[in-house]
């Protein structure tokens, strides 16, 4: 049996009616609720036919009262949320005869006060914030209303029109200023921005803007950008050279994010080569994935470079990275980099990758090769998705990029062999350009000797106006291993070793060495022929280096010369 208190006749209908912008909860002894009136289910959302005879625990979870019942004590004026209500609450005891047999808690839904409370509090923030904006000691500040009236104005403007403040508040400001533009935007509507004033021979550099409401004009607001106009002087050089810097950076990043070879600067004229850059130049024009391929040295980047400059990519940047240069567990920061925080050691603020930054352009890809497989499942899902991620971030990044990647290894090879992703080989081998070795166009060379030279002669230089037609034979004679790059070298060892300002068949010892070897090679003479021909090389190369000197030969090759005049009359060398 539950123990309701009793209560006289209409006690309810009193209660509800008096206390009708109050919530009542009342509990009996054992915390069952005896008294659960509208207000109170209103506030809190319950029905009161849902609540009465409840435990209050259950119906009303925190309430207090069961608090109050076990201690006796009243707990007055104490705030608490309920859900989405904030409510101020007295809980106190019912006792009879020096009996606890309850308890009751009156309250009230303080949620739309709280709310004025908070907004109040906000507004005395920001009023603060703008009193110490307006007195702010560095810019002089005057509003005016639709009439030209002076509503506010600061401590710094007042100091400018040497007025005090009682002296100018609902003051017209042309009796304050004459030289002031605000009428004339409270006339027009317009703003007047960066205008130069005097006021009592100061010059100062000032806005003036209107002021609108619901889209009509109720007054215009004036600043001093400067108090004194040699600061703007100041300032208009430090953005002259900080313009200028900018220029500079801009300059050099672009210098190095471009391309610098055209498809004129690839040098020859063989068959080869002109079907060779005839097809390059079609493929510049399109955004196909590239993979150019070829011997180290045959001018791969040349090509790559023409691409992208052939193409309507051309002005955007062009990106060079070395796959093989770049250590493993770097590379993926180099091409997709990373945010503030996402590894020990990494930057603030973060990095920007190569895909990033060749959006819209085209990133070099060199020795694809060398790769690792990890890297090359990334590459792949850009390639597939267009879009990258930093390292640390979920985020994905939009890129517009055109790739060309180049190797000097078999990638089918290296497919078969389990080093290279087929599906990546795929997706990169949509247009494949293969360079030919040196040795194929052989036929070029005197050409890009020709080019070579003049290029050396200003490095070095030198002034090598001539080479002779057998130096010429001989260089088209070797194999070029090492391709167009070797030529260079080749070339440019000659020109450190002449004194003369032409090039001639001894300028090339090793060339001489490297073709004897190879024509003994060929013609199977045996390794004793190799040696004979190598050694009587060597010893001719000495003599010359000498002048003739034999002593000086014999020095330079560190062998007594006794055993140079045997090895001399063995080769018949006078």
């Amino acid at each position: 049996m539950m123990n309701f208190i009793l209560l006289p006749r209409h006690l309810n209908s009193i209660v509800n009616s008096v206390y009708n912008y109050n919530g009542i909860i009342a509990v009996d002894k054992d915390g069952i609720i005896t008294i659960f009136n509208p207000t109170a289910g209103k506030i809190l959302g319950i029905p009161p036919d849902k609540a009465i005879g409840k435990p209050i625990d259950d119906a009303v979870p925190g309430s207090g009262l069961d608090k109050v019942i076990l201690t006796g004590k009243p707990q007055l004026n104490k705030k608490q949320k309920v859900g989405d209500v904030v409510v101020v609450t007295n809980r106190t005891p019912i006792v009879e005869n020096g009996e606890l047999i309850g308890a009751v808690g009156i309250f009230k839904d303080i949620t739309e006060f709280e709310q004025v409370v908070d907004e109040l509090e906000y507004v005395k923030q920001l009023k603060a914030t703008l009193d110490e904006v307006i007195e702010n000691p560095y810019e002089g500040i005057l509003v005016v209303d639709k009439d030209g009236l002076v509503t506010m104005i600061n401590d710094t403007y007042l100091n400018i029109v040497g007025r005090r403040r009682e002296d100018v508040l609902g003051t017209h400001i042309s009796l304050i200023n004459e030289n002031c533009n605000l009428p004339q935007v409270l006339k027009t509507g317009e703003p007047i921005l960066c205008d130069f004033c005097n006021v009592r021979d100061q010059g100062l550099i000032t806005m003036r803007v209107p002021i609108m409401k619901d889209g009509e004009l109720v007054g215009a607001f004036g600043k001093t950008l400067f108090t004194d106009i040699n600061a703007a002087k100041i300032l208009t050089e430090k953005l002259k050279q900080a313009e200028r810097k900018l220029e500079f950076y801009k300059e050099e990043c672009e210098k190095i994010n471009r391309s610098y070879y055209q498809f004129d600067d690839i040098i020859g004229e063989s068959n080869i080569i002109n079907n060779l850059k005839n097809f390059a130049w079609r493929v510049a024009r399109n955004i196909s994935t590239v993979l150019i391929t070829g011997e180290s040295g045959t001018g791969k980047e040349l090509f790559a470079h023409a691409i992208h400059n052939g193409s309507e990519r051309r002005s955007r940047p062009f990106i060079k990275v070395n796959c093989a240069a770049i250590p493993e567990n770097l590379l993926e920061s180099e091409l997709f980099g990373y945010v503030e925080g996402a590894f020990t050691g990494a930057k603030k603020g973060g990095k920007t990758g190569k895909f990033e930054v060749a959006d819209k352009g085209t990133i070099f890809l060199d020795e694809i090769g060398d790769m690792p497989l990890i890297m090359q499942a990334k590459l792949l899902r850009v390639l597939q998705e267009r879009e990258i991620e930093r390292i640390g971030s979920l985020e994905p990044i939009r890129v517009d990029v055109r790739v060309i990647a180049a190797t000097n290894q078999n990638l089918e090879e290296l497919v078969k062999e389990g080093k290279f992703r087929e599906d990546l080989y795929y997706r990169l081998n949509i247009v494949e350009l293969s360079i030919p070795p040196l040795r194929e166009h052989a036929e070029d060379i005197p050409l890009l000797v020709d080019s070579l030279i003049s290029k050396l002669n200003t490095k070095m230089r030198k002034q090598i106006d001539y080479i002779s037609e057998d130096a010429l034979k001989l260089l088209q004679q070797y194999t070029w291993p090492g391709n167009i790059r070797e030529l260079e070298n080749v070339l440019e060892l000659a020109i450190n070793m002449t004194d003369d300002s032409s090039l001639n068949i001894e300028d090339f010892p090793c060339i001489l060495r490297k073709i004897n070897t190879e024509s003994a090679l060929r013609s199977k003479s045996g390794l004793a022929n190799i040696m004979y021909q190598t050694e009587k090389q060597v010893l001719e190369d000495a003599l010359k280096q000498t002048n003739g000197d034999k002593k000086l030969a014999a020095e330079l090759l560190a062998i007594h010369p006794s055993a140079l005049y045997r090895k001399l009359s063995k080769y018949k060398i006078s």
